[in-house]
């Protein structure tokens, strides 16, 4: 297993946001790593979809890890009451 430099919680949710070998993922309550790969940043998730950077660009994945919509913007807000600002 890689090494894990930096663990955030995120409690609503069940998973943690971990740091390991310079990139970004999430793991569930059973540490079992979320397939969100090559991230450079991601954000809680709000309104089920969590905010990703891949390559300087955004775009959202959801609790599976799976791309929801592609990573293709400049910015990139969360989700609020079903619309997210991009």
């Amino acid at each position: 297993m890689p090494e894990i430099k930096d663990v955030s919680p995120n409690v609503k949710d069940k998973l943690n946001t971990i740091v390991s070998n310079g990139k970004v993922s999430f793991i569930d309550e059973n540490n079992e790593k979320i397939r969100a790969h090559n991230l450079e940043e991601i954000f809680n998730f709000h309104e089920g979809l969590a905010r990703i950077k891949i390559e300087s660009r955004w775009g959202y994945i959801n609790k599976d890890g799976l791309p929801v919509i592609q990573a293709q913007f400049e910015e990139a807000a969360d989700f609020s009451e079903g619309l997210a600002g991009v």
